[in-house]
């Protein structure tokens, strides 16, 4: 029904709570198409891969604060990086410190650095002969790091 105004702006609060990942991917496509009309979607939600996969700009809310506003890119730079790479524990500590923030996890170590040093990371990694991944910092990655500086 809020579609047939045609209006400029929306506002979608958890529109995809209790639907199926098929029907969510269709309210998905109506956000885009929404969106390349020119429309504002204002969107809340607490699924953060629908927030990282819809949204242009966020902000992070906590006990009705704004923890942070921006792109997902200035969001992901809050955190001491745009980039985790995973490496296995045998590599040593303390020349992972040199390439960005280290997080010890059970069974790897875990760097939040930049996208230049996580190349240098990977390849030291490589001639090491030591497993190595590396996939954007997510959203919830970055709520979670916000929320816990609280």
């Amino acid at each position: 029904m809020a579609l047939a105004a045609d209006a400029d702006v929306y506002f979608c609060d958890e529109p995809t709570l209790g639907l199926d990942p098929v029907a969510r991917r269709k309210v998905w496509s109506v956000f885009e198409a929404l969106r390349r009309a020119g429309k504002t979607v204002l969107l809340t939600t607490h699924y953060m891969e629908e927030a990282e996969a819809l949204s242009d700009r966020l902000a992070i809310l906590h006990r009705g604060r704004v923890l942070a506003c921006g792109s997902l890119d200035e969001l992901r730079r809050l955190v001491d990086g745009s980039v985790r790479v995973d490496v296995g524990r045998e590599f040593p500590l303390k020349e992972l410190e040199s390439y960005g923030r280290v997080i010890q996890q059970q069974r790897s170590l875990t760097v939040l650095t930049d996208e230049a040093s996580s190349e240098e990371l990977v390849n030291d990694a490589l001639k090491k002969s030591v497993r190595v991944s590396v996939r954007p910092v997510t959203l919830e990655e970055v709520f979670l790091e916000l929320v816990s500086r609280e």
